[in-house]
C-alpha cells in the first residue's frame, strides 16, 4: 500500500466502493491509510504478523465513499476473511460481501451462499481476491472467454464456474434483487 503512487490513489478515487487485500497494513498504518482515503468510511482487517521478524501477512480494507447510506452494520462475525455491509446507492439498496480467500475458504463460501439467499429488496456484490484460477474460463463467453496464458483451473476456480458466477473486473459478481 505505502508504494502506491498518487496517479494509482487517484485511480482507486473513482469508485465508491474500494476492497484491497493483501495490504500488510496493521493497526499502525491506519492513520495514513484514513488520510489517503479521507472521503471514504473504511473497515479494516488487519495483517497479521506470524512470527517477530518480517512483514506482517495478508490485510483487507473495504472502503465506501461516505456520501453513500450505510443501511445498517453488520453484526455476524464473519472470520479475517470477509467484511459485509449493506448500502443504499440512490434508490437501490446493495449488500457487499468482500471476501479475502485464504485459510477460511470453506467457511467464506458458506457464508456467501447463505448471505446470497435471503435478498428480499437488496441486490448482491461479491468482490475480493478469491485465489481462484480459471483458465480461459469465464469472462464474456460471447467474446471467446477470458485471453489468458494461464490453463490452469483450481478448486476455487471450478467453484467459479459451475456456480456461474458473472465475471467482471476483478472478480465481481452482480446479482440483482428486487431493490
Amino acid at each position: 500500500m505505502k508504494s502506491l503512487e498518487a496517479d494509482e490513489w487517484r485511480y482507486l478515487k473513482k469508485f465508491d466502493v474500494i476492497g484491497l487485500s493483501e495490504t500488510w497494513c496493521e493497526e499502525k498504518d491506519r492513520s495514513w491509510i484514513k488520510h489517503k482515503l479521507k472521503e471514504y468510511r473504511i473497515d479494516f482487517k488487519d495483517a497479521i504478523r506470524e512470527h517477530k521478524k518480517g512483514r506482517a501477512i495478508g490485510g483487507m480494507i473495504l472502503a465506501i465513499r461516505k456520501n453513500i447510506e450505510v443501511i445498517e452494520e453488520e453484526s455476524r462475525q464473519t472470520g479475517r476473511e470477509i467484511v459485509m455491509k449493506n448500502i443504499k446507492m440512490g434508490r437501490k439498496k446493495w449488500k457487499i460481501i468482500y471476501t479475502y480467500m485464504n485459510k477460511e475458504r470453506d467457511r467464506n463460501w458458506e457464508i456467501m451462499e447463505e448471505e446470497g439467499q435471503d435478498l428480499r429488496d437488496k441486490n448482491l456484490m461479491i468482490l475480493g481476491d478469491m485465489n481462484a484460477r480459471t483458465g480461459i474460463k469465464g469472462g464474456d463467453e460471447e467474446e471467446g472467454g477470458r485471453n489468458s496464458k494461464d490453463k490452469v483451473i483450481n478448486a476455487e476456480g471450478k467453484k467459479l464456474i459451475e456456480e456461474q458466477w458473472i465475471y467482471l473486473e476483478n472478480w465481481t459478481k452482480f446479482k440483482e434483487g428486487a431493490g
